[in-house]
Order: C-alpha cells, then structure tokens, then sequence
C-alpha cells in the first residue's frame, strides 16, 4: 500500500468523508481545518504517489457525509446534517435536492431514483430532483454504508413453448392373403 499525497491550491485535508471513483477522477468529501466541508476531485495517476486534486465544492457544512455521482446526469449528490444536495461533476449550479438531514447517498440510474438515509430515520426513496420522496420505513440505528445499486425486481426470460395438436394414427390394415389349399398326397384310393 502505498500513501497518496493530494496537492493543489488551498487543499488541507484534516477528515476524509466518503470517496467515489468516476471516469478515472477520486471525489472524495473533505473537512478543510474543521471550518467547512468540501468535495475534492483528483485525477488518478497510478504511476505517482503525489495527485493533482482540486476543490470542486467548498463552503458547506462541516461533515459532508454521503457521496455519490449520478453516471448519467452527470452530477455529483452528497449529504450533509441538514440537506441533499447536487451539482454538476465540475462543482458548479449546487442546488439543494431535499430538505433533512441525509449521512447516505446511492443514486439508482437505472430507476431514476435516489436512496438517502441517515442513522435512527428512515430510509427515503425520491426521483433524482428530490420530488416524490417517499420512507421505505427502514430504520437504521447506524450508519448505512453500502446498499445493492440496482433495485428494480429482476426480470426472467422464457423460452417460447410450442403446442403440437395431437394426431390419431390409424392401426395398421391387415390384408389376407388367400392360401393355397393343398391335397394331401399319399396312396390312399377309394374304391367305391
């Protein structure tokens, strides 16, 4: 194992949060000096030790505990004491997605969905704009680290069945045959 040093402009990690790889960069939540919280972003090079990082997000509350990256849109999501919140995977248009205090992000691609949760509340399913929020009413006394990432039921497919109608089959005809009605042979005469 080998230490990874981040360097970049006004980078001074003192907490790491959660940590998501995508497209070959690390965003990892960070607490700056216990003054803010951050997401920083460092392009893996897994030839050096040392890793060019950059502070995407900056200025929120201490302790941003959930963190994850919606593929397809192309946002990051992370949780803080207080909201769900998003931005585009470069830092910019941070808008606030939900409301309450959120220490676990999944987002779920495929369903559109996103999975938040945070210790002694119930777990909350909502599309990926923070609408439709809705409680799974499971409850975790602790932190959730690590859910399935796809939830929709699973599909099975079916080979197609053909149905032969039955057939009658007909016994086999008998011919006869005519025989040959033979005389007996012999000496025997009759004499009348």
């Amino acid at each position: 194992v080998t230490p990874l040093t981040f360097t970049g402009t006004g980078i001074t990690v003192t907490g790491l949060g959660d940590m998501v790889v995508h497209n070959g960069k690390l965003y990892v939540a960070i607490s700056n000096s216990g003054s803010a919280g951050h997401i920083m972003e460092a392009t893996i090079d897994t030839a050096a030790t040392a890793q060019n990082a950059q502070l995407i997000v900056t200025g929120q509350p201490v302790g941003i505990l959930g963190l994850d990256i919606d593929e397809v849109n192309n946002k990051i999501y992370w949780g803080t004491s207080s909201a769900l919140k998003r931005s585009n995977l470069d830092g910019t248009s941070i808008e606030t997605v939900y409301t309450g205090a959120v220490n676990f992000v999944q987002v779920l691609p495929t369903e559109n969905k996103i999975l938040v949760g945070s210790p002694g509340n119930n777990m909350m399913i909502m599309n990926l704009n923070g609408s439709n929020a809705t409680s799974l009413n499971v409850k975790s006394s602790g932190f959730v680290t690590a859910v399935v990432t796809n939830m929709a039921p699973p599909t099975t497919t079916t080979p197609p069945t053909t149905t032969v109608a039955p057939t009658t089959t007909a016994a086999p005809a008998v011919v006869a045959t005519p025989s040959a009605t033979v005389a007996p042979t012999g000496s025997g005469t009759s004499e009348t």
